[in-house]
């Protein structure tokens, strides 16, 4: 077993990857990135969330809408923020030619910025939100929409006329629908029932009328199971659009109503769910929302009338019309009967000898009568496609998350990471690439731009173009702090840091050295790491990964990081520099931490009440004295200068120590808190978390004596 001090200095490799550069999206901020898109003119567009913290976590309860347009040649044009007191989230975004972008999504706030709106007023808890922004960042209209109970909008697309086409869930007996639309009434809610409907809304170009809005839904749901059967209701929701040349939408999304309007000549005219459990529906609207051009169930149903639930991640459609879906189904062995999922012979994984939630890429035909291909895309392990674009010649290009050891990957692919981009042939037979990546760098969505390129997101804010049909990744897919195992955007001074990618490092591994006067070397193998321009101290290197700690004086703002390899630059990224972003280093599955005798905390050593704990960790600010970078820090150790807490179900615990590690390489911080809990028994599962300078960390665990 390796000793802490090589855990703490060398942490776990991740990853890697091949050219051209990525940008990064949000600055030193706590983003998280939904949406990407491109509009004619090359520029990219990134939508999400920014949350702010409450000095004890992030917080979901007070985020906003974060918009940012990238030009062709990846510099910024704007950013934008907006929202109201309450909570808002994007969810959808869309760009028309004249390069407008729509964004919809949800809002809780009452002064949601309102402007030539439809419904200037929240009309319930949460409504459903519709803006259109000019090519420069302002706001053409910004409206609410909906009832007066809960509303969300999940997608929103954009025909050549500038008409606006929204789908989501409602909740709202009185959500604004038109006459003559195809479905103008709900099931209303009882004292038991709460049911859903999908709703699908077409907004005027100046945003100032409905030209129609629609409930599509069921009222009936199968549910066998006595009393926990009593609040059985239907739930269903749009959760993906998409308008043709000739003005139809095509929705998708979720329902469990058994009486979900489907079409005759449907390729699945029978629900295989119930109330527990959804099946994906797509839908097609005539031009005026009055009918149903066609409406199709998919989903499968497992042995012993097991119902299993898909989910639906993402939507396209093909030069041709034809309907592409990614997402998530239970997929139940290659055992078990072909009434799991639906999957096509031929196609390139048709079974799959695993049970449990996984990714599928489904072609349906423009008429929804067929399939055309229909695929799992996993190995034997959890995950879901949340994102899926088609080029010009019908590569079906996904992105997602998954925990299979074993994902299918091609030579050119890479094998380690949580996140996943792969493409498929029109035919859906044949896997054309595959890639692992960091968690992080991809798996939010993509979009297939007029360049050519897909725009792969990941939901920490990293935007990459890759090539199809013959893709190459960017040279370097991220940075994050050594403790945790996400990249994000940003790095702090002194921060102990590990950089993933493709052939950055040397072919064997190479262990930290030492200079004659005890400082860790910059150089490993003729490997070098700059962060604006400065050498950083290098702890471990490999052919896929690079743990760095980031120079003492880095300053604030605009980072550039390079890796040079033999004096050659292999790989470069731009981030932003933050104040802090504290990490605990984790031993196995709990946090790497001693006791005051000097044993690890773990299971069977575990800490005692009244006891104080030390706690390794980086990312915690600049320290004083400041100390020298690559410094083995010995003597007088440096304090780390913000005000440090330990924070564990709401209490603060006393510090007594926060500062340098001593015998570490200076950015390795130790806090030594005592276990205080005031006479009463310390918590058998014991989570706590570093809060410096009002900014918050993640949490870790403590194996302690209740």
């Amino acid at each position: 077993m390796p000793s802490l001090r090589a855990t703490l200095l060398a942490a776990v490799p991740l990853l890697a990857s091949a050219a051209g550069p990525a940008v990064y999206v949000g600055g030193a901020k706590e983003i998280r990135a939904a949406r990407v898109a491109s509009d004619h003119a090359g520029n990219r567009y990134v939508a999400g969330t920014v949350f702010f913290s409450t000095g004890y976590e992030l917080a979901w309860l007070d985020a906003d809408i974060f918009l940012t347009k990238i030009a062709p040649d990846g510099s910024i044009v704007y950013t934008l923020y907006f929202g109201g007191d309450g909570s808002e989230e994007v969810r959808g975004m869309a760009v028309d030619t004249a390069g407008r972008v729509y964004l919809a999504g949800v809002t809780g706030s009452a002064n949601f910025p309102a402007v030539n709106a439809l419904q200037p007023r929240l009309a319930g808890g949460q409504d459903a939100f519709l803006c259109r922004l000019t090519p420069s960042g302002g706001f053409d209209y910004s409206t609410f929409l909906g009832g007066t109970r809960s509303d969300a909008a999940f997608a929103v697309a954009v025909d050549a006329s500038g008409n606006a086409y929204v789908t989501g869930e409602t909740a709202s007996v009185d959500f604004p629908v038109t006459r003559g639309a195809f479905q103008t009434t709900t099931q209303p809610p009882d004292a038991f029932r709460w049911p859903s409907d999908a709703f699908v809304t077409k907004v005027s170009p100046d945003g100032r009328s409905l030209i129609y809005s629609t409930y599509l839904g069921g009222r009936n749901v199968i549910c066998i199971g006595g009393s926990r059967c009593i609040p059985a209701a239907s739930r269903d929701a749009g959760l993906a659009i998409a308008v043709d040349a000739a003005g139809s939408a095509i929705v998708a999304g979720r329902t469990n109503s058994s009486d979900f309007p489907v079409t005759a000549g449907a390729f699945q005219t029978a629900c295989q769910c119930d109330y527990f459990s959804s099946d994906v529906f797509v839908a097609r609207l005539d031009a005026a929302g009055s009918a149903l051009l066609f409406s199709t169930y998919l989903g499968g149903r497992g042995p012993d009338m097991v119902l299993p639930e898909e989910s639906l991640g993402a939507m396209a459609l093909d030069r041709e019309g034809h309907v592409v879906l990614a997402g998530a189904t239970w997929s139940l062995g290659s055992a078990s009967p072909l009434t799991q999922f639906p999957t096509t012979p031929g196609a390139f994984q048709s079974r799959l000898d695993y049970t449990g939630r996984v990714p599928f890429v489904t072609k349906l035909d423009r008429g929804g009568g067929r399939l055309l291909f229909s695929t799992f895309l996993s190995g034997r392990g959890t995950g879901s496609a949340t994102g899926v674009a088609v080029d010009d010649t019908g590569t079906v290009c996904v992105t997602g998350t998954t925990a299979a050891p074993d994902f299918p990957l091609l030579p050119g692919g890479f094998s380690r990471g949580e996140n996943f981009y792969a493409q498929l042939d029109r035919t859906g037979a044949t896997l054309l690439f595959s890639s692992l990546l960091p968690n992080g760098f991809g798996g939010a969505d993509l979009a297939y731009g007029p360049s050519g390129r897909v725009h792969l997101l990941g939901p920490a804010g990293y935007l990459s173009e890759i090539e199809t049909p013959a893709p190459a990744l960017p040279p370097l897919l991220g940075v994050a702090n050594a403790a945790a195992t996400t990249v994000t955007g940003r790095v702090v001074a002194g921060e102990l840091v590990s950089l993933f990618g493709l052939s950055i490092g040397p072919e064997s591994p190479q262990a930290l050295r030492l200079t004659p006067d005890g400082r860790v070397t910059a150089q490993l193998a003729g490997v070098e790491v700059l962060f604006n321009g400065r050498p950083a101290p290098l702890t471990y290197a490999q052919q896929d990964q690079i743990n760095a700690v980031v120079p003492m004086l880095l300053p604030f703002g605009e980072v550039l990081v390079e890796v040079r390899r033999a004096g050659r630059t292999t790989g470069s990224l731009r981030l932003s520099s933050a104040l802090v972003d504290p990490q605990i280093f984790p031993n196995g599955e709990y946090a790497a931490a001693i006791h005051e005798d000097g044993t690890v905390n773990g299971l069977g050593r575990p800490a005692r009440a009244g006891s104080v704990v030390s706690v390794f960790a980086t990312g915690l600010g600049r320290m004083n004295p400041l100390p020298a970078d690559g410094q083995t820090v010995f003597g007088e150790l440096p304090r780390v200068s913000l005000p440090v807490r330990v924070v564990a179900a709401g209490r603060d615990l006393p510090v007594v120590w926060a500062g340098q590690a001593p015998g570490l390489v200076a950015g390795v911080a130790q806090v030594n808190f005592r276990l205080d809990w005031r006479d009463t028994p310390l918590p058998p599962t014991f989570f706590f978390r570093l809060i410096v300078g009002g900014v918050p960390g993640a949490e870790a665990r403590l194996a302690v004596v209740p």
